[in-house]
């Protein structure tokens, strides 16, 4: 849909979002405060606001209905690092509350010091308009959506809900001699079976890298006998719905039998965090000709994949730079430059150098892409270079998370072997 329309009706809804929800709020956010909250590719940056902060008056998250929202949220403290706990929710129904089945999106029952990253399927159907989202940072025990605490900060956001745009499905008779068993993208293999033609999963994690080779597996799976098939995959890169535009064929097939595997690079001229369709189909003996098109013999599986910058190759807009895995303004880059991670990518270890003494941190924590915390590093002796072993890391994308000066920060890498 036409994203300026919303915008223009912001302006003139925004008044009737607050006031009208239950009150929350921490007594002091003097020690820790949320410093970012992302949802897909946009960010919102906070200053300390006492313990609540209303954001509902700046412009809105998005949130599609039937779609994988990626959130992201980055904490920052004026000295020690605390045990933290996150809540996040969204007034699906906007009816003044956030109560309603579907409505808590996360809540953590861990503490995580350094904030969390996390892909949440946003139910499909319902309440499409402007809503409130609330965003909880506690500390000691886990956030609830209501009620005033401690320590700690609440941030509440307007978000524009809209309905997931489908693709047309892909239409065939009988997946009964062959279907997709599984599809692997990087380190991440979903596997299927035989779903009567269709499937779709728009929360499975795939991801894909710019500037790199993304390594992809198609396996077949035959009920009772083998069949020659071919393969095709495309990538809506324009997002129009389509997988019909000029350079959106990603890859194309023989007849065989066996699994198909090809590496798959991407333009930079993609939105970093931002998610696009993958359609996969496996039809018998010849060629997918148009994605939209009946088929007797075969399988279409959609996805959503997410696509990254580990390398900062992106293409941006004016005034912007493409810094590692974000785009930043340009104004944020020195902090991002006191810090080097090499080797990037990773086979065995790599290595984290801070520029300055007085920015070393304690410790680290390194997560994957679906938000799990791998390892946490300490830096007991204060060095200015901390060696990270991801020997038995799977080859995949991670993040280090740490505190300089209060502020946290990202390094992405890559291990790939």
């Amino acid at each position: 849909m036409n994203k300026l329309l919303p915008v223009l009706l912001f302006s003139l809804l925004t008044h009737t979002l607050i006031g009208q929800y239950c009150t929350s709020s921490a007594t002091t956010d003097s020690d820790e405060w949320i410093s970012t909250v992302r949802v897909g590719a946009k960010t919102h940056n906070i200053a300390q606001s006492g313990g609540y902060d209303d954001q509902t008056a700046n412009s809105p998250f998005y949130i599609i209905r039937g779609e994988c929202q990626n959130f992201n949220i980055n904490v920052s403290y004026s000295g020690t690092e605390y045990a933290e706990y996150f809540g996040v929710w969204i007034d699906l129904n906007n009816d003044n509350d956030f109560d309603d089945a579907g409505e808590e999106i996360i809540r953590t029952t861990t503490a995580y010091p350094l904030g969390i990253a996390s892909n949440v399927f946003v139910p499909a159907g319902g309440f499409t308009g402007f809503s409130r989202m609330r965003v909880v940072m506690k500390y000691g025990s886990p956030a609830n959506p209501c009620g005033n605490f401690t320590y700690g900060e609440v941030e509440d956001y307007s978000v524009f809900i809209e309905n997931f745009a489908p693709s047309c499905d892909g239409l065939m008779n009988s997946s009964s001699f062959e279907y997709i068993e599984s599809v692997k993208v990087n380190d991440i293999e979903i596997g299927t079976g035989n779903n009567d033609g269709y499937f779709r999963d728009y929360c499975s994690g795939y991801y894909l890298n710019m500037g790199m080779s993304n390594s992809v597996v198609l396996t077949p799976g035959f009920p009772a006998g083998e069949y020659p098939e071919v393969w095709g995959v495309w990538m809506d890169y324009n997002k129009n719905n389509s997988f019909e535009d000029a350079g959106e064929k990603v890859f194309s097939g023989s007849a065989t039998t066996d699994t198909e595997s090809f590496n798959l690079n991407i333009p930079n001229t993609l939105n970093p965090y931002e998610m696009y369709k993958m359609r996969v189909v496996i039809k018998y003996a010849t060629p997918v000709v148009h994605t939209c098109n009946y088929f007797s013999w075969g399988e279409v599986e959609d996805y959503l994949v997410t696509i990254l910058d580990p390398l900062g190759v992106s293409v941006v807009g004016e005034g912007e730079v493409s810094v590692r895995n974000n785009v930043v303004e340009k104004n944020d880059i020195q902090s991002l430059e006191l810090v080097k991670i090499s080797p990037n990518p990773a086979q065995v270890s790599t290595c984290i150098t801070f520029k300055y003494e007085r920015d070393i941190p304690a410790d680290l924590e390194i997560y994957n892409l679906k938000g799990e915390l791998m390892k946490r590093v300490e830096n007991q002796e204060r060095t200015n270079k901390v060696c990270i072993d991801v020997s038995m890391f799977p080859e995949a994308y991670y993040i280090a998370k740490y505190s300089l000066a209060g502020e946290v920060f990202s390094s992405p890498f890559i291990v790939a072997r």
